[in-house]
């Protein structure tokens, strides 16, 4: 399948970057969504000085009215055969909190309910024509409920759940779904954390693992395969067993400890 155009959320840094940089090597035109205009500018120029077409669309994606109208804009104007629902936020929870609602709400915002909201309205083209691939970005952090993460975890284990269900019902249509589970990936949101990202990957190999997964359209995609194991091993434990091992990295994750790595996989 060959992508004609592409839109990609989350797109003016970390893997939403790196997607679009690996994608304007194939020749489609590009629609990528960021906050940051700046950001999103500076990549539109470097990619057409390597030859490739894209646009910049700055826009709040949890503002859901304005967000709907700029996809269908764009679904109408250039018929969008690759969504890749990327942008998402970890934030940080903390016990007792004055901050955890105001957080929780903006990290169910973007990571669940802006990013089905992005697949839902383009699917419908799609199904139309018969012709797509629907992308979600999830997380290995949704194999388990994490400690420090409750929020994070639920909305990545809802959104991977969702893209489940989703690809029984436009497969039929030839609309296929990937759901692609990242591990730790160092980018500028990992960079500030200060706990211990095992086997963590540079973003650049990162966006070609995607890429590859994305282009051979893999139902299911963790990377690293060292965190596809893990994850394998977390999702299968009892709960006895998780509960044991979620008591001894509690308070790392909820007071944090230095450990940031240096040297991530290329």
């Amino acid at each position: 399948m060959k992508y004609k155009s592409i839109v990609i959320t989350g797109a003016s840094t970390g893997l939403g970057r790196q997607l679009a940089l690996e994608f304007a090597k194939t020749g489609g035109t590009l629609h990528l969504i960021a906050r940051s205009k700046d950001a999103l500018n500076q990549l539109v120029s470097e990619i057409e000085n390597q030859g490739g077409k894209a646009f910049a669309y700055p826009i709040d994606i949890t503002q859901t009215d304005e967000f709907v109208a700029l996809l269908k804009s764009i679904d109408e104007k250039d018929p969008v055969d690759l969504a890749i629902a990327n942008a998402g936020w970890a934030g940080k929870l903390s016990y007792p909190s004055e901050t955890n609602i105001d957080v929780a709400k903006t990290i169910a915002d973007l990571n669940f309910k802006a990013a089905i909201i992005t697949l839902e309205t383009l699917a419908k083209g799609m199904v139309e024509r018969k012709r797509g691939h629907l992308v979600g970005v999830s997380s290995v952090a949704g194999f388990r409920g994490l400690p420090g993460s409750a929020i994070y975890s639920a909305s990545k284990a809802g959104f991977t759940t969702y893209l489940e269900a989703l690809r029984f019902s436009t497969k039929p249509r030839r609309v296929y779904v990937t759901d692609i589970r990242p591990g730790f990936v160092y980018t500028p949101l990992t960079a500030k954390n200060n706990h211990p990202m095992p086997f963590i990957i540079s973003v650049q190999y990162a966006g070609h693992l995607m890429f590859n997964a994305i282009i051979q359209r893999k139902r299911r995609f963790t990377f690293p395969w060292q965190m596809a194991i893990v994850g394998a091993i977390m999702r299968n434990l009892p709960y006895f067993v998780w509960d044991w091992v979620g008591e001894q990295f509690r308070e790392r994750a909820v007071s944090g400890i230095k450990g940031k790595p240096t040297s991530p996989k290329t």
